[in-house]
């Protein structure tokens, strides 16, 4: 199988739901950052114009419409150097990129979920704070049980996913960085920063 190169500028995707009598909504667009093909980080809301933000929400909205399946679905894109947009790849899930939103929207994209196969109304996707998930991951020369990551500070939220052992480049969880006090994204890019530090993964004995 061949695939054309894209010269893209900037990964991005959109969350979208579309609930079992035709309802869409979508959340913001986010920015994606991938380390080695893994998605490493997500900032919410991607730093690009108003005019490509409302072009990926309208193709996202368009392609929900025509697959009519129900639930959350992750549309993943390109931003192409010429501003346009395409689509790269479609997840029929939640999905790692809007992890986020368990504490940066209004609501959540599991909660999304639920109203979207349950049938009800969906609920308000709109974003109340910037923010910045990290993905935490397997160091990629280790193999094996790892000492528990602990971070207590003001708008930072941990989120281990119960994994004992940690395998290169493994998702053993993830950290959203919350804006909760108005932090802008380079603000938060910063934090993230010094936080990284605390996430290293190492072995337990």
């Amino acid at each position: 199988m061949l695939e054309k190169f894209v010269p893209f500028s900037m990964e991005v995707s959109v969350i979208a739901a579309r609930n079992t009598k035709g309802e869409i909504k979508t959340f913001p667009l986010v920015e994606n950052i991938h380390e080695e093909n893994i998605l490493r980080e997500t900032i919410a809301p991607a730093r690009v114009t108003e005019t490509i933000a409302k072009k990926a929400e309208d193709i996202a909205k368009k392609t929900m419409a025509v697959f009519k399946g129900a639930g959350i679905f992750g549309i993943e894109m390109f931003v192409t150097k010429d501003s346009n947009i395409l689509i790269n790849e479609i997840a029929p899930r939640v999905h790692n990129s809007g992890h986020h939103t368990l504490q940066s929207s209004e609501i959540s994209q599991f909660e999304q979920h639920l109203r979207a196969i349950l049938g009800l109304e969906l609920g308000s996707t709109k974003l109340k704070h910037n923010s910045i998930m990290y993905n935490i991951l397997g160091d990629s020369g280790f193999t094996g049980e790892y000492l528990p990551l602990k971070i207590s500070e003001s708008g930072v939220f941990l989120k281990m996913y119960g994994k004992k052992i940690s395998k290169p480049l493994r998702k053993l969880g993830h950290v959203n960085i919350i804006g909760i006090n108005g932090e802008s994204i380079d603000e938060l890019l910063r934090k993230l920063q010094k936080i990284k530090e605390k996430t290293i993964v190492k072995p337990s004995d």
